[in-house]
């Protein structure tokens, strides 16, 4: 039910494929097992209240803009039976499984992902590897299948290609930015280093910008003691001594040349009058456009079909991956109720603790910094479910690292016997 719907893009690489279909016989299977088993778990009754909210909030929007200048938003009523089907599937896994399960296996499938991506990439550099089939998205863009990964930035060199992998979505940033995901899943719930590792060297791959950033914010905030040090410095210096060859080599072979142009290339600094600050800047026209759009309405944005509507007065004009975006189409009010379950997130970890604890501050710093650019916390049930595992898994984190301080605190008092409840349902007692 995942991967049938976005942000995966299997309904445009496979002809025919019924994702609707598969998600509306999923939804109707969860169903019946209600029934049959006559059990419902609500989970966290936050998250289910804020899933009613969004869907009222859905339906009247999709009268909203009928009534001020764009006409019926249908596509509002599309977001309204996503939001049904997410408060279905949240319910089912609750009362029948394990959110910390399924957080656990979206980490092994972006792990699984990024493999056959780097063994695609190095597969086209050696002019192994072909295109199976593409399609044209409705911005004209082309996108490319491999069988191993898809991508819509390739480039072709005779037999050789070289690819910016991007796993089965529709762009390497998008893959990028669920690898962030799971990356801040794996760290959270505490699974595996392995899988933290090759996260982050499949990661490279996508030849992301804000990947990149993302990683240096990571290692800063997630490993700033004093014991990672001789860690932090290795990578830097691998770093550094991989962009010197990049640099160093560029001009050896049109591979070289291609390798340079989409990573170290596009840091540098463009010229005056461009509307750029550097080469691989793609947002700052889109900030301009949105905001624009926002002064224009800022209550109700222009609705989700703006830049294809011909009555829009943002017809054909991208609107998209910037901060501002949410606000240019759903303005201020369906910013805030479609991005609940991120100020949520960010409630968790700022608010409802006495003291900020640091793993999870680190995590919802990179999370924000992330929705600067592609602010995607919605939009098909993987796009959202991300967000839950992460409530989940900070709950998980900050209650796993209460009750350890508290033993901690306990085992230094001299007498008295105590006894605590642990994350887990574990007993602990000692006197």
């Amino acid at each position: 039910m995942f991967t049938a719907t976005v942000p995966f893009v299997f309904y445009l690489a496979i002809p025919n494929l019924p994702g609707k279909l598969i998600v509306a016989v999923g939804i109707a299977l969860m169903s019946c097992g209600f029934i049959i088993r006559e059990k419902i778990t609500t989970g966290d009754p936050i998250i289910v209240t804020i899933l009613m909210i969004q869907i009222i909030y859905s339906f009247i929007a999709t009268f909203l803009h009928e009534l001020f200048f764009l006409g019926l938003e249908t596509l509002y009523i599309n977001m309204a039976i996503q939001h049904i089907a997410v408060m279905i599937v949240y319910l089912y896994i609750k009362s029948f499984y394990s959110v910390l399960k399924v957080g656990k296996s979206t980490v092994y499938i972006m792990a699984i992902m990024g493999i056959l991506g780097v063994l695609a990439f190095f597969l086209g550099v050696a002019g192994l590897l072909s295109v199976k089939s593409y399609w044209v998205r409705e911005d004209d863009s082309v996108g490319f299948n491999f069988m191993l990964t898809f991508s819509n930035t390739v480039d072709f060199l005779g037999d050789a290609l070289i690819i910016r992998i991007a796993g089965f979505f529709d762009e390497p940033g998008t893959f990028a930015f669920y690898i962030t995901f799971a990356l801040l899943t794996n760290k959270l719930y505490k699974y595996s280093k392995k899988l933290e590792i090759l996260l982050i060297l499949t990661g490279l791959f996508t030849l992301s910008l804000a990947f990149y950033i993302t990683l240096v914010f990571y290692f800063v905030l997630f490993y700033r003691s004093i014991r990672h040090f001789k860690k932090i410095l290795l990578a830097i210096l691998s770093i550094l001594a991989v962009a010197y060859y990049i640099d160093a080599s560029q001009n050896e072979s049109e591979i070289n040349s291609i390798i340079y142009i989409r990573t170290i290339g596009r840091l540098q600094l463009e010229s005056s009058g461009s509307g750029k600050v550097i080469t691989g800047d793609n947002r700052s026209y889109l900030i301009i456009n949105t905001l624009d759009a926002f002064i224009k309405s800022p209550i109700i944005g222009h609705g989700f079909s703006s830049q294809n509507n011909p009555r829009s007065e943002f017809y054909n004009i991208a609107l998209g991956a910037n901060l501002l975006t949410p606000l240019a189409l759903h303005g201020l009010l369906g910013t805030i109720f479609l991005f609940m379950h991120y100020f949520y997130f960010s409630f968790i970890v700022l608010i409802r603790q006495k003291r900020i604890e640091r793993n999870s501050f680190a995590a919802w710093v990179i999370v924000t910094i992330n929705l600067f650019q592609r602010p995607n916390v919605f939009g098909g049930l993987y796009a959202y479910f991300v967000i839950i595992i992460l409530i989940e898994a900070t709950k998980d984190w900050i209650a796993t690292h209460r009750n350890l301080s508290m033993v901690e605190k306990c085992s230094t008092q001299p007498l008295g016997g105590y006894s605590l409840k642990g994350a887990n349902g574990i007993f602990l007692s000692f006197s």
